[in-house]
């Protein structure tokens, strides 16, 4: 059978033996679409956030249709890729072409026309929508189906986190500004990295002029120093700001209007979740160490990065000492291994519980709170349940399977995409064996498809503690799975 969603959707495809149907559970599958692979443009092809709605452009007639759960709208000379989803999934968006005007198409209903349009994007929240249009050689920024004044380029724009803000760069050349809830402020040569504190109150922009860099902070210049690094943040809470100072050819780090000891160099500025502390790493001739609220922790060769649990009251960070590495968590050293695997190391939600991926001779381990799991040829998907009191990954040896709580699922062809259910007592991924898939949970299987569709890496997504769904392909059908217990 011709595959036809492989090139962008990562596929299992499994086996025809079910010899573990255990007790059943509740299964209702819902046809979304029937795909004629004729007409059907198989790069279009997009999952919701939510995982229950698909959206593709077919050819119709001398035109392309965008698609959605199976219903044709309306036909355009051409669609632009790519269709958008919005956040929650039950909005569509895309951009299209007819009679050489460009629009964007939002809820099947089209805006107004341009000679372009382009960079679509929905608020955070998918209520509110902005894009850049332009007609003869100027730029427009459409806000809500509301337009800004022409500039030359329009670029970077951004919601705040909440979605009642928005902030983007424009410039009416040679300068450049920035413009934050429809008011344009001061013009400079060059700017760069806008951002909106996580409660989005404060907003935060890089600045050139001349030989001087400016951060400038919900509209004020902070022009007490005359180069500033990139590095600069906002604490979570938006009550504290810390950034970079360069002078001469050392680095300080300035914190809530505080500066603090110089080095030679710094890098990996970030507070904690709580907003509590603040870490950063420096260095000196050729060593590197921690600073965490001022303090100086011991030096090593070398230091990936700092993690912070969710809590804030742990920090762990991976080290290089001579030829050797170990994780180092509330300043206790690990157990030094041949290296680390870059990205592992993570907290569990309620920070009790740390785990990071390890090689040594040439065999992966799993570390968990300090005790070793494997070897393994190959770990991935590491993760803590939300509860913080459980933990999975996939492992490879011989076969593919899934570690939960340190026990050895079954052997397949292939394991994928594992996770948890909110209260985490529940867990379900996807297996291979022969040509068919499923979906293994809580090590129970039940149907067979040809394929399971999930898009972009996402997980299999519960909906409730006893309750979860997913797509497959029947054929040329596609069908919205939902389990229960």
């Amino acid at each position: 059978m011709k595959k036809i969603f492989q090139p962008l959707l990562l596929i299992f495809i499994f086996c025809t033996n079910s010899t573990n149907i255990f007790p059943q559970r509740e299964v209702e599958e819902t046809l979304l679409a029937e795909v004629d692979t004729s007409t059907f443009i198989r790069e279009s092809f997009i999952v919701s956030p939510n995982g229950k709605h698909i959206a593709y452009v077919i050819r119709s007639e001398g035109g392309l249709c965008a698609v959605l759960d199976g219903k044709p709208e309306n036909k355009y000379d051409d669609i632009m890729n790519p269709l958008v989803f919005s956040p929650e999934g039950n909005r569509l968006a895309y951009i299209a072409k007819l009679n050489d005007e460009y629009f964007a198409v939002v809820d099947g209903a089209k805006g107004k026309h341009y000679k372009s349009v382009e960079n679509f994007m929905f608020s955070p929240d998918g209520k509110r929508t902005a894009y850049v249009a332009s007609n003869d050689l100027k730029q427009i920024m459409v806000v809500d189906e509301k337009e800004s004044k022409p500039y030359d380029i329009i670029y970077e724009f951004i919601f705040s986190p909440d979605s009642k803000r928005f902030m983007y760069r424009a410039s009416l050349l040679p300068y450049s500004s920035v413009v934050v809830d429809e008011v344009e402020e001061k013009q400079y040569d060059y700017i760069y990295s806008p951002v909106f504190s996580a409660d989005s109150r404060h907003y935060k922009y890089m600045a050139d002029e001349g030989e001087k860099k400016f951060l400038i902070v919900d509209g004020k210049e902070i022009n007490n120093y005359d180069n500033l690094d990139s590095w600069n943040h906002f604490s979570p809470d938006g009550s504290r700001l810390a950034f970079v100072v360069l002078q001469d050819s050392s680095a300080f780090v300035v914190v809530d209007d505080k500066e603090q000891k110089k080095y030679n160099g710094i890098s990996d500025l970030q507070f904690s979740d709580d907003s509590k502390h603040l870490v950063y790493l420096a260095n000196d001739v050729n060593k590197s160490f921690v600073v965490l609220d001022g303090k100086e922790g011991k030096q090593y060769d070398f230091i990936v990065g700092t993690w912070f649990s969710p809590d804030g009251n742990r920090l762990a960070y991976p080290v290089k000492s001579g030829d050797k590495w170990l994780v180092v968590v509330d300043g206790i050293e690990g157990k030094s291994y041949d290296d680390y695997t870059a990205g592992t190391l993570t907290f569990s939600p309620d920070g009790k519980h740390f785990a990071y991926l390890a090689t040594l001779s040439e065999q992966f381990y799993m570390i968990i709170d300090g005790k070793e799991e494997g070897p393994y040829v190959e770990v991935r998907q590491i993760q803590f349940s939300p509860d913080g009191k459980r933990m999975a990954y996939i492992a490879y040896a011989n076969n593919a399977f899934a570690v939960i709580d340190g026990k050895q699922g079954e052997n397949f062809v292939n394991v994928g995409n594992v996770t948890f259910s909110p209260d985490g007592k529940h867990t379900a991924y996807i297996a291979v064996r022969g040509n068919k898939n499923f979906v293994v949970a809580d090590e129970k299987w039940m149907n067979e498809y040809d394929e399971i569709v999930i898009a972009g890496g996402d997980k299999i997504i519960f909906d409730s503690p006893e309750s979860f769904h997913y797509l497959v392909v029947k054929g040329t059908s596609i069908y919205l799975v939902e389990e229960s217990f």
